[in-house]
């Protein structure tokens, strides 16, 4: 059906697209078809609505559901996430290296090589909590257009909790944790706002402590 055109943006009734039926319905053969097609992207591109545990209406994604049926499928869509590419001119090796590009609320990481290459991380299906809106029906990706970068949702704790990285966690996929789409993500957040906050927090944990020990060292010499 894929070979004759067969269109994936179809949706059921529910709102489920033929990847996240399949997924469902545990087809994972049908899964993997989807998945290695030329259209994975169009079928990977889809938002959906469920309950959470605590009955609030958080958005879910055919990744979100790979990752709880099909880790080992999930690995295979996070492969296509990272792609080799080379370079023009050799000083863009150093240019790039360690440097992230955002395009349309996706990411691009760059890394040296010995055989000036350079690869490209896409996020979009992996941190997509900017790039999500809530309707009156459900959830949708925002357009290009759109000048918009807060939250699908207000609460940081749902956010959070359903962010693929601590959908992993919860599973224990650690194999997916330590997948280098993954590691390139955190990398990024660590250097550009993570460790920030850390080193931050260190500060002001050592200046309470050093007044601390100053103030109970003083009571003792009386």
């Amino acid at each position: 059906l894929l070979d004759s055109g067969a269109d994936l943006t179809i949706q059921h009734d529910d709102g489920k697209n033929a990847l996240e039926l399949a997924i469902c319905n545990r087809k994972r053969n049908a899964a993997k078809i989807i998945i290695d097609s030329a259209n994975w992207e169009v079928a990977l591109n889809h938002i959906c609505s469920e309950i959470n545990a605590d009955g609030e209406n958080v958005p879910t994604t055919p990744l979100r559901m790979l990752i709880k049926v099909y880790p080992d499928l999930a690995g295979e869509v996070l492969d296509k996430c990272k792609v080799w590419k080379p370079l023009l001119e050799e000083k863009d090796v150093v240019e790039k290296e360690g440097q992230c590009e955002t395009q349309t609320f996706g990411c691009c990481l760059w890394k040296k090589t010995d055989k000036k290459e350079e690869v490209e991380f896409d996020f979009k299906y992996l941190d997509d909590t900017f790039s999500i809106r809530s309707k009156e029906d459900g959830f949708a990706y925002k357009s290009a257009s759109e000048d918009d970068f807060t939250p699908y949702d207000t609460k940081r704790r749902v956010v959070l909790e359903n962010h693929p990285l601590m959908i992993m966690v919860k599973h224990q996929q650690s194999h997916l944790l330590r997948h280098p789409v993954c590691l390139a993500l955190m990398r990024y957040k660590w250097k550009s706002l993570g460790r920030r906050v850390f080193y931050f927090n260190l500060f002001l944990y050592v200046f309470f402590l050093f007044f601390l020990t100053g103030y109970t060292m003083d009571k003792l010499n009386y």
